[in-house]
This record gives structure tokens, C-alpha cells and sequence, in this order.
């Protein structure tokens, strides 16, 4: 491929990502909490798809420890991570020692962000494998939590 044709290929890429952002800035506040990690602002809108009949509502805040509250109360720390990491971590897992939330929603998106492994550890199960403020990865363990997904 010559060089005139790669920079076409990603002024594409970079036309594509930024019609992906006019989607994400639509839909901010009503399907993820929205900031620039938009890893996390998929797996928010999958948890909030997953979680549809349990009416689940945004946190306040992109600060909030929480990510998720259902109509009955339980709220959601979600954690995502994409085949497009290369390091394997991601950020840190916090508000273990608080009781900030209930359950962690661990999810594994595919290449083309669709969920390939979606995980429900009740916050007493993940206090005794991990420590506060440990950077989320995706631990072998998470399949013992792994719960049937489809895009509803």
C-alpha cells in the first residue's frame, strides 16, 4: 500500500471515529454516563440493555463510585475491557472497601464491540479475590460469574 493510499484509509478511520462520537455525544446521559472512555461507555450501554426490565438508571455523575443503579436499589460498578487492549489492564477497580456498590459487571467485548463474556460478581465475592483500587483485568476467575448474554 503507497503512502497516499494509507493516508486515505485513515482520514476514513478518523471520519468513521468521529461519526461514532456524534452517536456518543447523542446518547450521552441516557445510555452511559459518557466521557472520553467510550470502551466504558459501550459497557455501560450493554449493562443498561442486559439490565432493561430492572429499570436501571445512570449514576449522577461520571464521578459517581457507582456506575448504574437498578429500580430496586442494587448499583453497578461496570468494568470493561475490548480486544483492542493490549495491556490487559484497565482502570482500577475502587470502592471495594467502602461498599460503594453491590455487584461488578465485568464485560469482554469482541472486535466490533459486541459482548463476548458477560460477568455478575456480587461485591463479598470480588472483596476476597482482589484488593481496592487494583486495576481491573480480565482475572480466570471471572468465568465462575459468567452469565448467558444476548444483545435483546
Amino acid at each position: 500500500m503507497n503512502m497516499n493510499a494509507e493516508h486515505e484509509e485513515i482520514r476514513q478511520g478518523f471520519k468513521h471515529f468521529a461519526e461514532a462520537r456524534k452517536v456518543f455525544s447523542k446518547y450521552k446521559g441516557k445510555w452511559f454516563i459518557g466521557n472520553d472512555n467510550h470502551v466504558g461507555d459501550i459497557g455501560e450501554y450493554w449493562t443498561m440493555r442486559y439490565f432493561l426490565s430492572a429499570k436501571p438508571e445512570l449514576a449522577p455523575s461520571r464521578v459517581s463510585p457507582y456506575d448504574i443503579v437498578l429500580g430496586d436499589g442494587q448499583k453497578l460498578s461496570v468494568k470493561t475491557m475490548s480486544r483492542w487492549n493490549e495491556s490487559g489492564r484497565g482502570s482500577p477497580v475502587k470502592g471495594i472497601i467502602n461498599k460503594d456498590w453491590d455487584c461488578l459487571v465485568a464485560i469482554k467485548l469482541d472486535e466490533q464491540f459486541e459482548v463476548d463474556q458477560f460477568c455478575l460478581v456480587p461485591l463479598d465475592k470480588i472483596s476476597k479475590r482482589i484488593k481496592d483500587g487494583s486495576p481491573f483485568m480480565w482475572w480466570g476467575w471471572l468465568d465462575e460469574f459468567r452469565k448467558d448474554f444476548n444483545s435483546r
